[in-house]
Order: C-alpha cells, then sequence, then structure tokens
C-alpha cells in the first residue's frame, strides 16, 4: 500500500500534465492545419492549370478562338465551356465542351478547399464546379488577349504587372452559386476568398497565381490592355466575339 501510494499521481501532477498535452495540441494542431490547406491548395492550382490547358486546345482547334463563357442555349453554334449543347445545368460540366480534353472528369471543376453548400444557397460549392470564365473573353482570338492586366485598388491606383485571369475563383453569395447559377465572371461578380483571403486563377500561358481583392472589388476592378491599344474593363458582361472588337 505504501509503494502504490508513492507511484500515484496527485491531483496537481495530473493537471499539469493535462495542461502540457494541451500546450502541445496547441502547438501542433495549427501547423498540421496549414499542412493539409496548402496540399488542398496545390489541388486547386492544379485544377485551374488542367482546365486552363484544355481551353487552349479548344482553342486550337477552333480557328484560335476561346471557347464560349454562356450558356449554350444563348449562343447554340458556340459551345459553354461547361456545357455542349445543353438547356440543362445539372448536365454539365462533365458532359461539356472540355470533357474530351479532361478526361470527362468532374473532380477537376471542384476546390477541395471550399465547403460542400447546397445549390442556390449562396453558401459552399454549388456542387456542380467551383471556377468561372471571364466573360470578356469569350469568343476571343488568342492573339488579341494580353499577357498582363491592372487592377485598380481600394486607394484609386493600380496595381500593376499581374497576369490576365481568364479561370478563376467566385464568392459563392454571387452568381456561381446564388439566384441563378453560372459559369461566367463579369459586372458585380467578386473572386473568392477561402484560401486565406485569395482567390486563384489560370492565365493564359497555364500559369496560376494568387491574388486578394479588396472589400468593395468585382469584376470591374481588372482591367487590360484591348487590340485596339486602350485599357478596357474586365467586367463588361460580352457577346460571343465582343473582346476582339475592342
Amino acid at each position: 500500500m505504501a509503494r502504490l501510494r508513492n507511484t500515484a499521481f496527485t491531483l496537481v501532477e495530473l493537471l499539469v500534465v493535462i495542461s502540457i498535452m494541451s500546450l502541445l495540441m496547441s502547438m501542433i494542431l495549427p501547423p498540421l492545419s496549414n499542412a493539409k490547406e496548402t496540399a488542398r491548395n496545390m489541388k486547386c492550382m492544379t485544377n485551374q492549370r488542367s482546365i486552363m490547358q484544355a481551353v487552349i486546345m479548344f482553342s486550337i482547334e477552333h480557328n484560335d478562338r476561346m471557347i464560349n463563357s454562356e450558356p449554350a442555349d444563348v449562343e447554340p453554334e458556340y459551345p459553354d465551356w461547361l456545357r455542349n449543347y445543353s438547356t440543362n445545368i445539372l448536365d454539365q460540366p462533365v458532359h461539356g465542351a472540355l470533357s474530351p480534353y479532361l478526361g470527362y472528369s468532374g473532380e477537376v471543376f471542384f476546390c477541395p478547399s471550399l465547403g460542400p453548400g447546397q445549390l442556390g444557397s449562396g453558401v459552399g460549392s454549388n456542387g456542380l464546379f467551383d471556377y468561372v470564365f471571364f466573360d470578356v473573353f469569350s469568343g476571343a482570338r488568342l492573339d488579341l488577349i494580353s499577357k498582363y492586366a491592372r487592377f485598380l485598388t481600394d486607394e484609386n491606383s493600380y496595381k500593376r504587372g499581374l497576369f490576365i485571369p481568364i479561370i478563376s475563383e467566385e464568392e459563392p453569395r454571387f452568381h456561381i452559386n446564388h439566384t441563378y447559377v453560372d459559369g461566367a465572371h463579369c459586372m458585380e461578380d467578386k473572386l473568392g476568398r477561402w484560401h486565406r483571403g485569395y482567390a486563384n486563377y489560370a492565365t493564359l500561358d497555364g500559369s496560376v497565381h494568387s491574388f486578394a481583392e479588396h472589400e468593395k472589388a468585382n469584376a470591374w476592378n481588372w482591367e487590360s490592355m484591348a487590340p485596339s491599344g486602350k485599357w478596357v474593363s474586365l467586367g463588361y458582361q460580352a457577346f460571343y466575339g465582343w473582346w476582339n472588337g475592342q
């Protein structure tokens, strides 16, 4: 009995052990969480890179013109980047115009960092796709799209030398998962913020970049050099081939 009393933990010792374990867990969990998000972010960037490469391959096979960003029922002769002659959004994107270039995989259209949501809820993934296409480049000729863009900051000055966004992430509370669901990015649409406040976007050369818009920003804050040499906003809701005449 004496030996048992000598080897037993006192309440104070037990509390000290619990405190040390809690401290160690608080030190271990954040790096572990960060590592998981880093892996998810890398997967998201790989997805966008694959989609961008598919867009370019489609363009090369279609007279060097970008795929359509609008629903196929609006411009039926020009297939939507998510759909192919279908008016049912639930049929895409695995059956869409890019599918032959992506191995008919629907997984590539989802960002693993974005939590699940309900279609039309404005929260989380719409369950169909998590990426959007900048509407102004619908039907644009590849040789008329500049490599660079600029962004109007909240200080009313321009951040220059940015790569031009083509495929990007969009805040779910806008039209990727709100009153209606579409894959075109324009007007009041905002980039997503679920990668620690940043969004990923893919550009013409297949590279993927991260960018954080300020709270009041939307697609109108983005500008690029048009074929005429003028700076034109990327916020326009454009028809097929609109960019070529700017």
